[in-house]
């Protein structure tokens, strides 16, 4: 500033009046130019207290006015400084007006100091209006509309409470800081209704570790009215003060969890340790959080501080600790997708409110999620697209903690409007976009909250079941906060009054669990999953013998008392875990979940008019019960909603798991012994013979029929869609398709039928006990005769049991016509009038009836085309769900789909992100594989195994392995008049594992592959198998097998004791690598005709077939590589103290020298010299030059 006339330019640095010496103790330094002063010379008669500021250039004005008020103003007390952040108004606005009061400043003198403190974005908004001094009213006007609005303030004052982390009990006072510093602020802009917002409450309180959450309950136990923020500040402060004192100096252990979790982590505390931490984007020592420079950082560049410095995205902190939402020690590169889960017998209200969201005349109704935990606020890009919201493209990450991430990048910026009931708009800006919320979806039902005294008064409106659409979070906080609220009993919900209207939420005791959820979980353990499957031991092909459990014990003897023939039907009980069972009121459960339906039904005409004739069939059928007035007195019942399940043709399903108070009728169930048939023996002895057929039992649990004591646990509420009066109750007098003893009863009433008609229907016995797989028929047959006599039988055996059997369809006219036409598939009809071929799926196999061919499909239907068109790559997981899509029972084409396994291996191993594009190496690999599915669609294999006039097979199993593969593939060779035929029965092909093996031990693994697989075919084969030879190209492996003097690892030694126990050493031949077969599904190469067909030698004679020209060996096990390394001594690694080593060095010496000397009477000399020492230190000089040089 310029230099006033009156001052004396002292350089000698004292008074600027005067040239008396400088007094510290009555000199008063000017606040804008630095100089000193005397306070009598510059009027003062007093000294200005520190917090007071005094200008030099008012001095001028008290020599002119000179009176004691004008004296007073010099010490003009300076304001703090203001840059525009809302969280700073209070406390500048307060220091402005009490100056101002006790200071009696005038206009003039309140625009100096206004120019003196505003700065940045404060000062440019009002920049116009600094010009004259009458406009400081309106400069305080505009700030507090621009920066202080108590909206602004609230929401910046909430982000500092909610970023607080709580994990124990020292981080008390900082919460206890951030708490009383909000409350404090909105009291001093007389908004307290702000603070009356139980939410926020009740989510800081869950923040504080299990004890200061316990004590927080005891202490308001006894509170009549909800505790507010106020209540909890004071609460706060004598915690806070009590953990202030505490010096923690021990180690001490830390629950970071909660009581559910049991996760400790230790946390050492050192009083010697800085109060403040450096900060890790600056130099200044603060929490990262609080960093300036860090928040005008872009979201890469903080992202990428975070990973150099190694810290936890979830608290800022150094990375040491366990992540969040883990339970137990999380694997590197775990990553945990934690959205909102719901478990127990409580219902969950999230906060959600109906709105409307409008774009200028465009609107549309949708559910609105309020969440205080959320920075941002969403919106799904469906609901942005149809009110044509425009905004800039701005890609989006979100992240969570222990490196959780989200990508949007076509995520854009929009501004939309929203309008609660009252009808007041509020315009959103700087709303994201993404492709889905991924919600979970809720409805609201107010009758059924009018139980609840203190929700009937609540202005509230039922809404459907619905997913919102827009979630809104603290960038509009002042939508979120509660301006009233109605409370009641613990584990009752509440509703708070916003200005969206009134919102329910918390949770309430339920009658049912069954609400929609989105569950948590770990893609770590879909990584361990994927790493399990990658192992060498689970080949599939041989089941470990089970010991039956208790429960299976307990369910076959309900079985066998309760399972009777009532009739022309079967009767049983449901299989219960105990004779004491206990149902809670299922009603209104049931209630509800009809009325849901009804709601869906009203909206689908048509399938409204299928699920009331399907109820009137039922009636009918004699499947359900209506009950009589009488029969509704009983009170051990339970009643089972129902859904509609919508696929290639409706069906009704009794939701047997629908829980009630955590039970449901599932759970008091056993699912019984297992009664199936396996279906790979089903498939294997289809292709037995010339003739085939199947079918299929219509409604097979519903033909057996339930005691009565037991239909009561199965009641339904039905009303034929009438929703004005009361629903009718029903029984259900049959097996549910939802019970999970369902398949086990309809399986032993099954088989119990067709061992009662043995003796009248022989042929159906073992038609209908081991060629039934749950309610298919399929076998074949080698004569007509048999055929038509067996299926009659079957039929008939299967009517007088009250299962009815239809659908038929046969590679055989003639037993075609046998079949009553009402019992023939629309597919054998067309057959037999020679208008079409039909094509039919059997098990998932799909079976070409006019050609008596299995063909292959392959279903892309869930495939983005972009991944089949080879537009883009696949992610991890989208390459997964392709590769393992592809349904093969009998592993026909597993010299195809291997190579897809072994592509997801490279993967698995490349990469552990599941929404990443695969690696772009392996995209050509990726291609390859599609090309090579796409040419399955035109393939074909005969059904049949063998020729027609052979009695028996004989079986060779091929086997073989690569770096990437192993496999096993079984032929069947059949010989008749002079005419062989070979083909292929079923394969088996797994990854070679991650941990590598040598190719010895992998080719040994596939002969243990083919040794099982060749027992399971053999086993289930109903045809004579006149031999069965095994081949490898592995002369190792045959020499293992063969070898008389088996001195092997434990490796080799348990799988050749395996194969040994069901083949002899004389079944193993050696065969060329260019003729095995397996050697196909082992390696990159598309020979089709050669893995159907088999090898060309298998149709030659057998003195025909390769020999091994040489001895077989197992030195391949025996040889060992070795590498020998010359080190050299470095006694300095056995020392880690330098003098210690030289002394040493030094004893040394003195013996070596001793002995080259003792011929000469030399003695040993035990005293050491500076220069023994000297020498030794020199040597050790001369090796580390050494060993550095080499």
């Amino acid at each position: 500033m310029e230099k006033h006339a009156s001052f004396v330019v002292n350089p000698n640095g004292s008074c600027r009046f005067c040239t008396k010496a400088d007094d510290e103790r009555s000199m008063v330094q000017c606040d804008d130019c630095d100089r000193w002063f005397h306070h009598t010379c510059a009027g003062l008669k007093r000294l200005p207290e520190p917090h007071e500021p005094f200008l030099c250039r008012l001095i001028e004005v008290l020599s002119v006015r000179g009176s004691d008020h004008q004296a007073k103003r010099a010490t003009l007390m300076k304001l703090p400084t203001f840059e525009g952040r809302a969280r700073d108004w209070p406390t500048f606005k307060r220091t402005f007006e009490e100056t101002t009061r006790q200071g009696r400043y005038t206009l003039n003198e309140n625009l100096h100091r206004l120019q003196q403190a505003l700065k940045g974005n404060a000062e440019r908004e009002v920049r116009s209006l600094m010009l004259d001094a009458a406009n400081v009213p309106a400069i305080m006007e505009r700030l507090e509309k621009g920066f202080g609005h108590p909206e602004f303030v609230y929401e910046e004052l909430l982000k500092d409470v909610t970023r607080v982390r709580v994990p124990d009990s020292t981080r008390i006072p900082e919460l206890a800081n951030a708490v009383d510093n909000l409350v404090v602020n909105m009291k001093a802009l007389g908004q307290d209704a702000y603070l009356n917002d139980p939410r926020l409450v009740k989510e800081l309180v869950q923040k504080m570790p299990l004890a200061n959450r316990t004590k927080w309950v005891e202490d308001n136990r006894s509170a009549v009215q909800p505790r507010n923020l106020d209540d909890l500040n004071e609460w706060l402060k004598p915690l806070a003060e009590t953990m202030r004192m505490v010096k923690p100096t021990r180690e001490d252990t830390v629950n970071l969890h909660d009581e559910s979790r049991a996760v400790q982590t230790t946390r050492r505390v050192s009083p010697a340790s800085p109060a403040s931490p450096a900060c890790p984007a600056c130099p200044e020592k603060h929490r990262v959080e609080e960093c300036e420079d860090f928040q005008r950082m872009s979201t890469g560049d903080r992202i990428d501080m975070a990973k150099r410095e190694r810290l936890c995205f979830g608290c800022l902190r150094a990375a040491k600790h366990m992540p969040a939402g883990g339970a137990g020690q999380t694997e590197e590169g775990a990553s945990t997708a934690v959205v909102f889960h719901h478990s127990g017998p409580r219902r969950t209200f999230y906060q959600m409110v109906p709105v409307t969201l409008r774009n200028g005349p465009i609107e549309m109704s949708a559910l609105a999620f309020l969440d205080c935990g959320s920075s941002l606020t969403l919106i799904d890009e469906e609901a942005a697209d149809r009110l044509g919201l425009g905004g800039y493209h701005d890609p989006l990450m979100m992240k969570w903690t222990h490196d959780i991430s989200r990508q949007e990048k076509e995520s854009r910026r929009v501004k939309v409007t929203v309008q609660g009931p009252s009808g007041h708009p509020y315009v959103l800006k700087g709303v994201r976009t993404v492709k889905t919320l991924q919600l979970p979806a809720q409805g609201l039902d107010v009758a059924r909250l009018q139980k609840y005294p203190h929700l009937r008064d609540v202005p509230l409106a039922s809404y459907d079941q619905a997913r919102p659409t827009i979630l809104i979070g603290l960038g509009h906080s002042h939508l979120l906060m509660g301006l009233d609220r109605r409370m009641g009993a613990a584990n009752e919900p509440m509703a708070v009054r916003t200005k969206l209207g009134w919102v329910v939420f918390g949770t309430e005791q339920m009658e049912t669990d069954s609400d929609d959820y989105t569950a948590v979980h770990e893609e770590a353990e879909m990584n361990r999953m994927i790493a399990r499957y990658f192992t060498t031991e689970d080949f599939g092909v041989k089941a470990a013998p089970a010991v039956e459990s208790e429960d299976v014990v307990t369910a076959r003897k309900t079985l066998e008392s309760t399972l009777v023939r009532r009739g022309d039907s079967f009767e049983v009980g449901l299989l219960w875990r105990s004779n004491r069972m206990r149902f809670p009121d299922s009603y209104q459960n049931a209630l509800h979940r009809l009325e849901g339906l009804e709601k869906k039904l009203k909206k689908r005409p048509d399938l409204q008019a299928w699920a009331l004739r399907t109820f009137q069939e039922y009636v009918g059928k004699g499947y359900i019960r209506k009950l009589t007035p009488s029969e509704l007195l009983r009170e051990d019942v339970f009643y089972i909603p129902h859904f509609i399940v919508e696929g290639k043709k409706p069906r009704i399903v009794f939701d047997a798991a629908a829980q009630v108070r955590g039970v449901s009728l599932n759970s008091q169930l056993l699912s019984g012994p297992d009664n199936l048939t396996p279906l790979f023996g089903v498939l294997i002895r289809c292709r037995e013979q010339q003739i085939a057929v199947a079918g299929d039992i219509q409604e097979m649990f519903h033909r057996v029929k339930v005691r009565e004591s037991d239909q009561h646990f199965q009641r339904i509420l039905w009303r034929d869609c009438e929703s004005g009066r009361q629903p009718d109750v029903y029984v259900v007098r049959v097996l549910t398709f939802g019970a999970t003893c369902s398949p086990s009863c309809a399986q032993a009433a099954k088989n119990k039928n067709a061992e009662e008609l043995a003796d009248r229907y022989p042929l159906a016995k073992d038609a209908i006990q081991c060629q039934h797989y749950v309610d298919d028929y399929i076998d074949s047959f080698a004569s007509l005769s048999t055929a038509k006599d067996t299926v009659a039988q079957v039929m008939r055996a299967h009517d007088e049991g009250g299962f009815r059997i239809r659908n038929f369809i046969s590679s055989s006219k003639e037993l075609l016509a046998s079949v009553p036409e009402d019992r023939r598939s629309s597919g054998a009809q067309l057959m037999l009038e020679e208008k079409a071929a039909s094509y039919e799926r059997i098990l998932g196999v799909f079976w070409d009836i006019g050609s008596d061919r299995f063909g292959f499909r392959t279903n892309y239907q869930r495939a983005d085309p972009a991944i089949l068109e080879h537009s883009r790559p696949p992610t991890k997981r989208e390459a997964l769900s392709f590769v393992m899509s592809l349904y093969d029972p009998l592993g026909l084409v597993s010299h195809v789909t291997i190579q897809g396994r072994i592509l997801m291996r490279e993967v698995h191993v490349a990469t552990e992100e599941w929404d990443e594009p695969i690696p772009d190496r392996l995209c050509g690999k990726w291609e390859s594989f599609v090309r090579q599915l796409e040419a399955l669609k035109g393939l074909t294999v005969p059904r049949c195994i063998k020729l027609p006039a052979a009695e028996g097979i004989r079986l060779h199993t091929f086997v073989d392995a690569s770096e990437d593969a192993f496999a096993a593939c079984v032929y069947a060779s059949s010989t008749a008049n002079a005419q062989r035929y070979v083909q292929l029965i079923a394969a088996k092909a797994r990854v070679a594992p991650v941990a590598q093996l040598s190719i010895p031990r992998l080719e040994l693994q596939a002969a243990v592959l083919g040794t099982r697989l060749a027992l399971a075919v053999g086993n289930e084969l109903r045809l004579a198998v006149e031999s069965s030879t095994f081949w490898s190209d592995s002369r190792t492996v045959l020499a293992w097998i063969q070898s008389r003097h088996r001195k092997y690892k434990q490796f080799v030694a348990h799988r050749v004791n395996e194969i040994l126990a069901t083949t002899r050493t004389e079944q193993w031949r050696w065969v060329p690598s260019g003729e095995n077969p397996a050697d196909i599904a082992t390696k990159e190469v598309s020979n089709t005709a050669a893995w159907f067909d088999g090898p060309a030698f298998l149709l030659d004679n057998e003195d025909k077939w390769p020999v091994v020209k040489s001895g077989l060996t197992t030195d391949e096990e025996a040889t060992v590589a070795a590498h020998e390394e010359d080190t050299p001594l470095r006694i300095e690694d056995a020392y880690s103290d330098w003098r210690r080593l030289i002394r040493h060095i030094a004893v040394l010496n003195k013996f070596v020298r001793f002995l080259r000397e003792r011929g000469r009477g030399s003695s040993f000399e035990k005293r050491f010299s500076m220069a023994n020492f000297e020498k030794a230190r020199r040597a050790m000089y001369r090796k580390a030059q050494q060993d550095v040089s080499t």
